[in-house]
């Protein structure tokens, strides 16, 4: 799937998200580092604080995120690492949950993602440890967007309420994309 098909299906879930929950969303897309630095750094401005989720769908791997991809060649370019997208985020995340929609970005060790958190101020993070299928990530998705507050600020009980149902209803799915969560509290 192209970086376009991704953009693509995150911004169906998302309208659909809306049309199910009433669950606000802004959509953007971006081709290059800069498009995405920038649309970090506006995503933390104060008029969007009702706005608690960061969702980033991308390519990845590697706990790296790829900027552009071309599916003819196979060919990805453009990645930038965690430490790319906590510097532009460093201490602008405060209390937002950013989702990582994109393979193997979970897939570094535990201090490389606390210290993500850390730097972004982020409440929690969340991603997949392996690559997926898109098909099976999306229905995940939706799922944990579905079930997460649409609240302005979202506490850690909150999230953990929707882990625990997802674990009830989707834990098969959500242990086979090894999906991950790193909050505050660990």
């Amino acid at each position: 799937m192209t970086q376009e098909n991704s953009s693509l299906l995150s911004k169906h879930v998302l309208a659909l998200l809306r049309s199910a929950t009433g669950t606000p969303y802004i959509h953007r897309d971006f081709s290059t580092a800069d498009e995405l630095s920038f649309l970090l750094r506006e995503c933390t401005q104060k008029k969007y604080s009702s706005y608690p989720y960061i969702y980033l769908a991308m390519h990845g791997g590697g706990a790296e995120v790829c900027v552009k991809s071309f599916a003819k060649t196979n060919l990805m370019n453009g990645t930038r690492n965690l430490d790319w997208i906590a510097d532009q985020l460093e201490g602008r995340a405060r209390g937002k949950v950013i989702i990582f929609s994109a393979c193997a970005v979970m897939n570094g060790h535990g201090a490389l993602l606390r210290k993500f958190r850390d730097k972004t101020q982020a409440k929690a993070i969340m991603g997949y440890k392996e690559n997926v299928n898109w098909l099976e990530s999306a229905q995940f998705e939706l799922a944990l967007l579905s079930g997460l507050p649409s609240k302005k600020r979202v506490s850690e009980s909150s999230i953990r309420g929707t882990l625990k149902r997802l674990n009830q209803t989707s834990k098969k799915l959500r242990g086979k994309l090894q999906f991950r969560v790193y909050s505050e509290l660990g």
